[in-house]
């Protein structure tokens, strides 16, 4: 690897590690190599590993996470190489050989690339290995950009979604207040049914005398009914003490992360 791309990578594993501590992760060892304990391993000798963390909060965990010791592996190679996986699994099976890191629960493979279908399909013939790829990271960049609010947010999670309550301000009424929600489950557009259900909480977790702005962020998009939607299924869940809203402009697909929002007119 040349000079750029060791920087290259450097960089990545660095903004890498700032996210994992926004999201509520406590970063317990990083760049470190633990001996391989499997003769019979694709790499004994030693295997390198990127950074063990654990989360803690206040954030809820993200879905696409492990709850415990983590060993993440990141990579910013423009090409994912074939046998990544089974190296990690290698180095996660030699982790739980070794203290004090035995009881760790998985490994998450960080790429800056989107995983192909055959990826998806190689990854799963290999347990306790999730992917953080281009969509899940800029999902879960937008859900780091929180943490400088964290003293004046409300936090609940459930059924694959994550709501963050923000509010700015509380001299005044009706309370203006802001709520963000993050969707991550891989694969399954969000419906009007699973959208009604994260009202319900919205509604829930809103102040009494306040006026909620509501952000959603979907990792697998969205079905095509619900930019047309949007103002009835509000209305639904808004009283006259708690009014909730849906900015058109405020839908944001992690399917295509080029387009900023999805618009009423999305198919």
């Amino acid at each position: 690897m040349g000079e750029w791309g060791r920087r290259k990578g450097t960089d990545f594993e660095q903004s890498i590690a700032a996210m994992l501590t926004y999201l509520g992760f406590k970063i317990l060892a990083e760049n470190i190599s633990i001996k391989c304990v499997d003769q019979g391993h694709h790499t004994p000798g030693e295997h390198p590993v990127d950074f063990l963390a654990q989360h803690i909060g206040p954030l809820p965990r993200p879905y696409g996470s492990f709850d415990g010791l983590t060993f993440f592996d990141c990579t910013s190679s423009e090409k994912i190489p074939e046998d990544d996986f089974k190296k990690i699994s290698e180095t996660l099976e030699c982790l739980r050989k070794t203290p004090p890191y035995t009881e760790t629960k998985g490994a998450i493979f960080v790429v800056t690339k989107k995983m192909t279908p055959p990826l998806r399909e190689n990854l799963g013939n290999y347990q306790g290995i999730l992917a953080w790829d281009l969509d899940r990271l800029s999902l879960y960049g937008r859900l780091a950009e929180l943490y400088p609010l964290r003293k004046r947010c409300r936090y609940h999670s459930g059924e694959s979604m994550i709501y963050v309550l923000y509010e700015p301000v509380r001299d005044v009424l009706p309370r203006p207040t802001f709520a963000f929600l993050f969707y991550d489950e891989d694969g399954t557009r969000l419906n009007r049914d699973t959208l009604r259900n994260a009202l319900g909480v919205v509604r829930n977790m809103a102040f009494s005398w306040s006026s909620t702005s509501v952000r959603v962020h979907s990792l697998s998009g969205y079905t095509s009914d619900i930019p047309m939607v949007l103002d009835e299924t509000a209305k639904e869940f808004s009283s006259w003490f708690r009014r909730v809203r849906i900015p058109h402009d405020e839908l944001f697909d992690y399917t295509r992360p080029w387009f900023a929002a999805v618009s009423s007119s999305s198919s």
